[in-house]
């Protein structure tokens, strides 16, 4: 198998199963929300009382949205220094051998376009985190 090729299935494991650890998380908490919305509704249909401190906003859901920005950040951080790390080696290569691989200059674009998007992820979601 071609080294290169080797390189970028590993680079898409590891991007799989971040997104996948995220998608986990976000996944959880979506649940809880309905949960507590339902258990809302239920209680207002019934006429009872629910104490105010279950609907608050509590420290650990932004503690753990605090590490899904951090886990964004390092990992959009690696996947572009490494897209840009691997498009210069595969520039230097052509040059030395005479002839463009346009489909590895194309998946190191792909590949930055990944880290770019989750970078975006990062500070979009700090800005949504800060309001």
């Amino acid at each position: 198998m071609d080294y290169q090729l080797y390189n970028l299935l590993i680079l898409l494991l590891v991007i799989l199963f971040i997104l996948g650890f995220v998608t986990i998380v976000m996944w959880f908490k979506k649940k809880e929300r309905e949960f507590k919305a339902n258990l809302l509704l239920s209680a207002l249909e019934k006429g009872l009382t629910i104490d105010p401190e279950l609907f608050r906003s509590d420290k650990q859901s932004k503690l753990v949205s605090k590490y899904i920005l951090l886990a964004l950040l390092v990992c959009g951080t690696g996947v572009s220094l490494y897209a840009v790390i691997n498009f210069a080696i595969t520039i230097i290569d052509s040059v030395n051998q005479g002839c463009f691989n346009l489909g590895l200059l194309a998946g190191c674009v792909v590949i930055l376009g990944i880290g770019a998007s989750l970078l975006l992820g990062y500070f979009k979601g700090k800005k949504m985190l800060q309001e």
